[in-house]
């Protein structure tokens, strides 16, 4: 979970953020497949919609509060 969390939701950021492809995001994020970006998406989709919770770092994350703590970073 310390690295699978946060992996999903960069993967699921990156779709929602760029308009690159599966292919391209799972090469440039250490050479996963292309499957594997869209699961991640799909899994945080489901988090999402249940309102669960992912552990990011030290702190354990509504799912919706992590994305909109990073679009606010964002600016």
């Amino acid at each position: 979970r310390d690295v699978t969390h946060p992996r999903m939701l960069l993967l699921y950021l990156a779709r929602k953020y760029t308009s690159a492809t599966y292919s391209e995001i799972g090469r440039d994020v250490g050479g996963i497949n292309h499957s594997s970006v869209i699961s991640a998406e799909n899994r945080i989709k489901t988090e999402l919609a249940k309102e669960g919770e992912l552990v990011l770092g030290e702190r354990s994350w509504k799912v919706r509060d992590a994305i909109e703590a990073f679009e606010r970073s964002l600016g």
